[in-house]
Formats: C-alpha cells, sequence, structure tokens
C-alpha cells in the first residue's frame, strides 16, 4: 500500500477524517511504502550524497534510503499502533486477574471436598492429562471433566458449590466461562503457563488445578514504561 506523506497532509480536514476510521481500525496491521519517486525527491538525494561521501555502495545505499522513505510514511500510524497495542495489553491485565480470581474460588471450593471425592476427580483428570500434553484443549476438556464430574461426588453441598464456582457467568448453552477466559488471556502468558504445567506432568488432578492461579500469576506480562 502506497501513500504519499505530502498528498496525506495537504488533504482537507473531512476527507481525512471521513477515512481515519477504517484505517485507525487496522493500524496494527497497516504497513505503508513511501511511492517510487520519493526515491528521487531532494530529500532522498541529499541521503544518497550523504551515503556516497561514505563510500556506501550504490546497491546498499539505495536499499537505506528506501527503508528510510517507507519509514517516514509509516510514521503517521505510529500514535494509532501504540495506542492499540496499550489498549489490548490493559485489556488482557484485566482478563488475566478476572481468570485468576475465578479460578482462585472454585479451587478453594474443590479443596474442601473430602479425601474420597478428590481421589476420583484425580482419576478423571489423570486420564485427560496421562499423555503429558498440556494445551487450551486439554485445559477446555480438564473443566468439562469435572464439571461432569462434581454432580456424582459427596457431600453433594460442597460439590454443587464447586461447580457453581465453575460455572459462574456462564450461558446455559456455552462452556465455563473460565475457558473464554483462559483463551482471550495474553497469548505470551498463556503459553507460558501451558509449557510450564506440562513440565510438571504426571501430578494429581487436584494439586494441578490448584497450582493454575499460582503459575498465571508468576507469567504475568510486565507492565510496559514510557
Amino acid at each position: 500500500m502506497c501513500i504519499d506523506i505530502d498528498d496525506r497532509e495537504n488533504k482537507s480536514e473531512p476527507a481525512r477524517r471521513k477515512f481515519a476510521f477504517p484505517i485507525e481500525a487496522y493500524a496494527i496491521r497497516i504497513k505503508l511504502k513511501a511511492r517510487l519517486e520519493l526515491s528521487s525527491s531532494e530529500s532522498a538525494m541529499i541521503m544518497f550524497d550523504i551515503l556516497a561521501k561514505k563510500k556506501v555502495p550504490l546497491a546498499k545505499a539505495t536499499n537505506a534510503v528506501r527503508e528510510i522513505l517507507d519509514a517516514a510514511t509509516n510514521h503517521g500510524y505510529a500514535t494509532q499502533r501504540l495506542d492499540n497495542l496499550d489498549m489490548i495489553r490493559k485489556q488482557g491485565m484485566v482478563l488475566l486477574d478476572e481468570l485468576i480470581a475465578k479460578f482462585n474460588t472454585f479451587v478453594d471450593a474443590i479443596s474442601k471436598l473430602p479425601p474420597n471425592s478428590k481421589a476420583i476427580l484425580n482419576q478423571r483428570i489423570a486420564g485427560i492429562t496421562k499423555n503429558g500434553g498440556f494445551d487450551t484443549e486439554v485445559f477446555a476438556e480438564l473443566l468439562d471433566s469435572v464439571a461432569d464430574c462434581l454432580p456424582q461426588l459427596s457431600p453433594k453441598k460442597l460439590a454443587n458449590e464447586a461447580l457453581l464456582h465453575l460455572l459462574a457467568e456462564t450461558p446455559c448453552w456455552g462452556r465455563p466461562d473460565v475457558i473464554g477466559l483462559w483463551e482471550a488471556i495474553p497469548s505470551i502468558t498463556r503459553s507460558s503457563v501451558e509449557r510450564k504445567i506440562e513440565a510438571s506432568l504426571p501430578q494429581s488432578g487436584v494439586a494441578l488445578l490448584r497450582s493454575i492461579p499460582t503459575i498465571l500469576e508468576s507469567y504475568r506480562p510486565s507492565i510496559r514504561l514510557g
């Protein structure tokens, strides 16, 4: 996609406003290229002269000038990119906090179950993690299995309480909300947590569930400064 900086700046304000939204919405992915004729502009000639005095080969000088012109053309959307990335980062942190809070509440309820009920859960979960792999699909299968198993456990009051926490804010036709949150957290955090859990297998199912909030917290993305 090519665009001339000067042409863009000379457009009327209404025209800029008209086309700003759809372009800014994709600002993270837009990579603008300078028009070829800018390679013969006065600014380009000044750069070529400087590089010639430095005895830079013509091919390398041409590539360098084109990269600089592309960067200058592309700079117009730098602010939008940073704003969009910052918004995505903040949303990811909010969703991560929500997932940790909900999972902590759920595993606290699981921890109150008696040993015989925990043993049943351990057996169910062991069947899912026996191959030693752990990813989003395994995470979803694990929680679906726990949700199916809890109504069969005793005492009913504690098992139902754990199930209610697991299914909190989940529509009757959908998967547990925590699975959606898991898929929505920053991908770098999710990938790191999956690899960490995978490296810790095998372990008892209840212990695995209890470890997830702590591991999620340990891989919280760092705050970007500046």
